[in-house]
């Protein structure tokens, strides 16, 4: 599906697992993951119960690295306590609204400062250009974006 709909392509920095997904990450080692990309919905444009309970936002927490990150994508009319559930797991989190999408974005461990994101755009610079990005508005999106602080 991922190939066929959004343009993936397999590639040797990381790996595509095709399971189960609350079940796989609730059996994974600990730390075993620097990032859990999470985009999955069911009929009501939230993800499904199994993906926002918190047990299983505990079981990502605790697969995570001591500095790792979760985003899940949610729809903008989703409001089913998901993100409070999260929340009471995660504490701080941010939520970047893009159109009817939202990204919401959770960490292990304390967040960067806006010095420190600004000093390691600058660092990612010239491989973030490659990419067609620009770090300079990624840091200040980051100083803007709304959190949970």
């Amino acid at each position: 599906v991922v190939q066929k709909y959004f343009g993936y392509s397999p590639c040797a920095l990381h790996e595509t697992i095709i399971d189960d997904g609350a079940s796989y990450i609730q059996d994974s080692f600990p730390e075993s993951y620097d990032i859990i990309v999470l985009d999955a919905f069911d009929n009501t444009d939230c993800p499904p119960d199994v993906f926002s309970s918190e047990v299983f936002f505990r079981s990502v927490k605790n697969a995570l690295t001591r500095n790792g990150i979760i985003t899940i994508n949610v729809l903008s009319g989703c409001n089913n306590g998901f993100i409070s559930t999260f929340q009471s797991v995660f504490g701080e989190y941010h939520l970047i609204s893009m159109g009817l999408n939202q990204i919401l974005i959770g960490k292990k461990g304390t967040w960067p400062t806006y010095n420190e994101i600004k000093e390691a755009s600058m660092y990612w610079s010239e491989r973030l250009k490659k990419v067609g990005l620009d770090a300079s508005q990624l840091a200040l999106y980051y100083k803007d974006c709304p959190s949970s602080r």
